[in-house]
């Protein structure tokens, strides 16, 4: 658990909470609880960036690349995002649809830690953006964890 409280507190330094901008997110797959929930871990692949420069979260696509609809509320989530390219620095944008809830996380340009958002999620639709702060195009892994196991 010790783990956990630290990574959930170091992704919150490195994120960039209440961002704003306009995003429409209706052509993403939406991964509903009971997909992830079932499932230790979901992968999803995609390129990373887009045209549009959201200041402090890097260059984003208009539409979002994933979209996870949580039913239940508390959820434990983690969202995490690698890119196999060094030139490569990738971010994480999530935006609460209901809860206007904003992050952004970041590659952490010291170790090279891929950014990553965790802890309790309430229950709402979230869209998630995989972008890069230079306006780069990069293949992405993004990694869902959502153990509620781990919750007691």
């Amino acid at each position: 658990m010790k783990y956990f409280t630290q990574k959930l507190l170091i992704s919150i330094a490195l994120a960039s909470s209440f961002i704003t901008g306009y995003f429409t997110p209706i052509q993403a797959q939406i991964l509903e609880t009971g997909q992830i929930n079932n499932k230790e871990e979901t992968r999803i692949n995609g390129i990373s960036g887009g045209t549009d420069n959201h200041q402090g979260c890097g260059y984003l696509n208009a539409t979002a690349n994933q979209v996870i609809k949580l039913e239940d509320d508390p959820n434990f989530m983690s969202l995490s995002v690698t890119v196999d390219n060094p030139e490569a620095s990738p971010t994480l944008f999530v935006i609460g649809s209901q809860s206007n809830t904003q992050f952004c996380a970041f590659q952490d340009q010291t170790t090279g830690e891929s950014p990553s958002i965790s802890g309790l999620w309430a229950k709402d639709t979230y869209s998630i953006y995989v972008g890069d702060r230079n306006g780069g195009n990069y293949n992405f892994t993004l990694t869902i964890n959502s153990s509620n196991n781990l919750i007691q």
